[in-house]
């Protein structure tokens, strides 16, 4: 069992924040670090407990995304098409904690990702996305088109998440 597992169920540690960003490496205990790494030499996938954590108002304005398309889809008569845009809510969030836990995975290691291999990932995880969102819409059109919905929501609720730190530290300095 790693040390990433062993510390998934446990509060946090020094030896936990080992490799992100903003905390120094110095301390971290070198053979956990090992630990945590593959037999191949890739570095472990990071737990999502973490992802979320770093992504928490992300997650947490996703979930009210799903409630409200939910209680508006009902409260219309319209169920389905609260589900279609609760369901393109979820694949948006899935993107961005995907794109998290690929970015703890690579400051993990210490090692500069290429640009070609960040945007491979991207492209894949992009596309996984848009095959799926693509399926349900053709599938269940025209109802399956709050899918897209759900997904631009998402995009505008995560702008405006990220924002709102940037917009208080402008105007405190």
């Amino acid at each position: 069992m790693s040390e990433v597992s062993r510390t998934a169920g446990r509060g946090r540690t020094s030896d936990d924040v080992a490799g992100l960003p903003g905390m120094d490496d110095s301390a971290a205990d070198p053979a956990a670090k090992r630990a945590a790494d593959r037999a191949d030499g890739t570095p472990a996938r990071a737990p999502m407990s973490e992802v979320t954590r770093r992504q928490r108002l992300v997650v947490i304005a996703a979930g009210v995304a799903v409630l409200v398309a939910l209680l508006i889809g009902g409260s219309m008569d319209a169920w389905s098409a609260g589900l279609f845009a609760a369901i393109g809510v979820v694949l948006a969030l899935g993107n961005a904690l995907l794109t998290e836990a690929g970015m703890i995975r690579m400051t993990s290691t210490g090692q500069d990702l290429s640009r070609k291999q960040f945007a491979l990932s991207a492209f894949g995880r992009l596309a996984v996305i848009s095959l799926v969102a693509v399926v349900l819409v053709l599938a269940f059109w025209p109802i399956g088109g709050f899918v897209l919905a759900g997904l631009a929501v998402f995009q505008l609720l995560t702008i405006v998440v990220t924002a709102l730190p940037l917009l208080k530290e402008l105007r405190h300095s």
